[in-house]
């Protein structure tokens, strides 16, 4: 998890809009290559989801929350919980 900055990734397409520079491409290329999933679905500035937890597990993240930002900062906070756990036990 953290600030990725990566504002030109349309994250309901996953797929790096026109404007993207080749470390966008490159990271949702390594995204889809690995079989990862960005949790993040509303915008954490302004209309940009910057902020991303990324998973192997589609189901590891529960509640996943945006919140206010702390003080005066215009970047929202995130929220969420993590399923662990054993395999058949």
């Amino acid at each position: 998890m953290g600030d990725f900055n990566y504002p030109n990734i349309d994250w309901e397409t996953i797929a790096a809009t026109d404007r993207a520079s080749i470390d966008t491409k490159l990271f949702v290329e390594c995204l889809m290559d690995n079989f990862y999933k960005q949790q993040v679905t509303q915008p954490t500035r302004g209309t940009a989801v910057l902020d991303l937890v990324i998973t192997s597990e589609p189901d590891m993240v529960d509640e996943l929350s945006v919140v206010e930002g702390l003080g005066s900062s215009d970047q929202s906070m995130l929220l969420w919980t993590c399923q662990f756990g054993k395999k058949g036990g």
